[in-house]
């Protein structure tokens, strides 16, 4: 049997700033009109992005974190997202 060593692949880097990826992730929420992300504060340092607020409901907390880690440069989201009910 023939083994060949697996072909390396290239590694794409994406390097963005700070500011473009916060103007990334607060245009992708603004364009998302069914996440309520009226009270939450985005934070990015080193291409760590924090997120910090209140958030209506489980699921909205849950969605703003995958649509900040999908954003290209980010490295890593600390979610500090809370649960509250707004009234």
């Amino acid at each position: 049997m023939d083994h060949k060593s697996p072909t390396p692949r290239a590694v794409t880097r994406i390097v963005c700033s700070d500011e473009d990826i916060k103007r990334e992730i607060t245009q992708r929420l603004q364009e998302a009109a069914e996440l309520d992300a009226r009270m939450i504060s985005i934070e990015v340092q080193a291409c760590l992005v924090r997120l910090s607020g209140s958030v209506p409901d489980a699921h909205t907390r849950w969605a703003i974190e995958q649509l900040a880690e999908n954003c290209p440069g980010v490295q890593e989201v600390e979610n500090h997202l809370l649960v509250k009910t707004f009234g």
